[in-house]
């Protein structure tokens, strides 16, 4: 009686684990695939780096300034072009500044110029606008000088002048800024500098004080801010780049081996 009792009890337990296999089995069908941890396919584009436009522009902030400000003119003109997402740029500018208060006056004046690149970061825009981060090279030639009086008890009065010819500086410049198309091809934009590692040729008595450019010459770092008006120049028709479609991509590894059960069954990823 108890042989037949056993042997109906391991019967049973063959059966209950069969059943469990199936369901395992069918388990292993039914599941479904969790769309955050797919893997991605970026369907591929062709680049496209042969330029398409040119964009010619005017910093309005220094000629605003050049209208109002006594003793002060600046002017400062950009253009840019195309390499797929990629941009050429070029700055040049003129600056001076005089100030004269009684027997005192002094006098900056140069020439400047930045080059570099700049990335656009909305490739996909359909307007063409696009905001972009990118890194310039700048170098500045100017010239300064100071002049006063003075009265001695000796020599009586004496005029003094001390100047700087043929002076250079270089730096570095880390950009950020956006362009928008206001209307057909026009476009404003602004430009947000970051100006470091700065070098300035030697010079003699006179310190320089203000650097075209740049800014303040007594300064290793600067901020700078621009605001342009651009006109968009294409000479080839270059549609804008669809953003790439992301599909799909299935793989499947094996199951946790927590059950016992081998590893035999297989799911999804």
């Amino acid at each position: 009686m108890k042989f037949i009792f056993s042997i109906s009890l391991f019967l049973i337990s063959i059966a209950c684990f069969a059943q469990e296999d199936r369901k395992i089995e069918s388990d292993t069908l039914k599941i479904t695939i969790d769309p955050n941890k797919q893997k991605i396919n970026k369907e591929k584009i062709e680049r496209d780096f042969k330029p398409s436009a040119v964009n010619i522009g005017l910093d309005v902030l220094g000629l605003a300034r050049t209208a109002t400000s006594k003793g002060y003119s600046k002017f400062e003109a950009q253009a840019d072009i195309d390499l797929d997402r990629y941009f050429f740029v070029i700055d040049l500018g003129h600056e001076e500044s005089a100030l004269s208060n009684g027997d005192f006056s002094s006098a900056n004046s140069g020439n400047y110029f930045r080059a570099g690149v700049q990335v656009n970061m909305m490739p996909y825009n359909p307007n063409r606008n696009f905001f972009f981060v990118g890194l310039r090279y700048a170098r500045s030639y100017f010239s300064d000088n100071i002049i006063y009086k003075n009265n001695f008890d000796k020599w009586g009065e004496k005029q003094l002048s001390f100047e700087n010819e043929g002076l250079s500086a270089r730096w570095l410049e880390m950009t950020m800024g956006m362009k928008v198309k206001v209307f057909e091809r026009l476009y404003f934009g602004y430009t947000i500098r970051y100006k470091m590692a700065k070098k300035i040729s030697s010079f003699e008595e006179l310190i320089p004080g203000n650097i075209p450019g740049f800014g303040a010459a007594d300064k290793s770092s600067n901020f700078g801010f621009n605001y342009y008006i651009l006109y968009h120049i294409p000479f080839r028709d270059k549609p804008v780049p669809k953003k790439p479609k992301k599909t799909p991509r299935e793989r499947s590894e094996p199951l946790n081996n927590s059950s016992g059960f081998g590893d035999s069954f297989q799911r999804p990823f």
